[in-house]
């Protein structure tokens, strides 16, 4: 007849060749030190005897590192899997046209790499040209333009006197006024049409009107050829090469390359002086502030020729004569 053996711990049935409970894991001795030890307690009249031995708990059987190592795999798929998304690209851009016209001008005045590869993250992608190379180089250039003419005509601390209103004409047209200067930043809406609501607006920059981002090619290419003419003879050679392109005008030019290549000449009576082209050629231009200004300024300074003084109460009064408009090239 086969033995028979019931374990004391969990009751189960152990076969007589087995050495341990295939149930709790309690081995044989144990077992028969459990029973004699339940024996004795049960003689002193105590109902119930734990004996405290070196069996495996069921919860020591499973928590072995190849079962923890599998949880956590088991946890990292299910959060990689129901993990939130990003934010829509959209959600990044400024919550008014003001926050993002304020938000430009500041990054165009630090003049880094780093301040305008932030503001050209402030042009959304319908914004963006796809056909022209090297986009966004060429708006590092356009900004670093922008700043470099504003410090000059202005004073490096143009941004703290920098104001911004709401066009009148368009809610999405910012004019930015520094002293006699006013530059339009146009603005678009890129919110979503089906996530629009009035507390869920978001804004990027499409433009600055004075600054097109058309011209910065241009501008790149002069900034090379300034470097390599400072490099061979310094600033003396830069400012005769500015007289020799104030002296050429061009017919279709904006309003503002117009500014950027005769306000240097102008800013310097040294430069001024012996230049009179370069001032007739304000003309196409007269009505603009910042070459009002200018040429205001011109006209009463001691440190500029009569003639060079004479030649800009002309232009303010329009009194120019033709043939000298036409000797300058201005039709």
């Amino acid at each position: 007849m086969t033995m028979r053996r019931i374990c004391p711990n969990c009751g189960t049935v152990v076969g007589e060749g087995s050495r341990r409970c295939g149930a709790c894991g309690m081995e044989v001795a144990k077992m028969e030190e459990f029973a004699a030890a339940k024996k004795a307690a049960e003689a002193k009249g105590l109902g119930k005897t734990v004996v405290i031995g070196n069996q495996k708990s069921l919860w020591r059987r499973w928590v072995r590192p190849e079962v923890i190592v599998l949880a956590v795999l088991v946890v990292v798929m299910v959060w990689w899997m129901t993990r939130p998304g990003p934010p829509p690209a959209w959600t990044r851009f400024p919550d008014s046209p003001m926050e993002a016209a304020e938000q430009l001008v500041r990054l165009v005045a630090m003049e880094t790499n780093e301040s305008s590869d932030k503001a050209y993250a402030l042009v959304p992608p319908a914004a963006r040209d796809a056909d022209m190379e090297d986009e966004q180089g060429l708006y590092r250039q356009l900004f670093l333009t922008m700043n470099h003419y504003l410090r000059d005509e202005f004073g490096a601390d143009w941004m703290t006197r920098a104001t911004f209103a709401v066009a009148k004409e368009n809610a999405d047209v910012i004019e930015v006024h520094i002293d006699a200067e006013t530059l339009h930043v146009r603005t678009v809406l890129v919110t979503p049409s089906e996530k629009q609501n009035e507390t869920n607006r978001r804004y990027g920059i499409a433009g600055i009107s004075e600054f097109d981002v058309r011209d910065a090619a241009g501008f790149q290419k002069m900034g090379a050829i300034s470097g390599v003419t400072r490099g061979y003879g310094g600033e003396g050679a830069v400012g005769n090469l500015q007289a020799v392109l104030a002296a050429g005008a061009r017919q279709r030019e904006s309003a503002m390359q117009t500014k950027l290549r005769l306000l240097p000449i102008l800013r310097d009576p040294r430069r001024a002086n012996g230049n009179r082209f370069a001032l007739i050629q304000t003309w196409k231009v007269r009505q603009d502030p910042v070459i009002r200004q200018r040429l205001e300024m011109i006209a009463n300074s001691d440190l500029y020729d009569r003639e060079i003084q004479q030649t800009a109460k002309d232009v303010l009064r329009d009194a120019v004569p033709e043939e000298e408009l036409i000797a300058a090239g201005v039709e």
